[in-house]
């Protein structure tokens, strides 16, 4: 997506629509192989909900702060930095 012309807006509600494509095919196997953890927690669930939420908010309200150019500076600095983060945190067999 980063070779589109997309605005950040755009970028942002594209990745968040694939991802809750993916959430809700994930989230009913879970459900149903951990059916007993999901009874025995549901503060945890209702808490998890709303932080979900809140970030939801925090994140559009910070998004409307930054500048695009500045948006496609960050984009391409943070994805490369989770990309290193996560190899450099794989397990070694």
């Amino acid at each position: 997506m980063l070779g589109h012309n997309l605005s950040k807006e755009a970028f942002i509600a594209t990745a968040t629509a694939i991802s809750i494509l993916i959430d809700l095919t994930r989230i009913p196997v879970y459900i149903y192989q951990e059916a007993r953890m999901f009874q025995n927690a549901p503060a945890e669930l209702v808490a998890v909900m709303i932080c979900a939420f809140a970030g939801t908010f925090l994140g559009k309200e910070l998004l409307k702060k930054i500048p695009p150019e500045k948006f496609r500076l960050l984009l391409p600095v943070s994805l490369s930095w989770s990309a290193f983060d996560c190899f450099c945190k794989r397990p070694t067999s």
